[in-house]
């Protein structure tokens, strides 16, 4: 955060709920000022895992990520 002034969190545990919130909390305790945008986080949708071969739908993926990285430079 000090270096880009951004923060992108991703993890393949649900958003709701998740790590990625805790360290957004973290960010937004610490660095607060030093951000130039929101905290983007990109996780699981908060539903039971699904079974092969739709749990590619469910975690985070290239494109899912690709398009936080857009929305953060916005």
């Amino acid at each position: 955060v000090a270096k880009t002034h951004r923060a992108l969190i991703v993890h393949e545990a649900p958003k709701t709920g998740g790590v990625g919130g805790e360290v957004a909390a973290l960010i937004a305790e610490k660095r607060f000022t030093a951000l130039n945008s929101p905290i983007i986080r990109v996780g699981a949708p908060f539903t039971p895992l699904p079974r092969h071969p739709y749990e590619k739908l469910y975690l985070p993926n290239k494109e899912k990520i690709a398009g936080a990285v857009k929305e953060i430079f916005r």
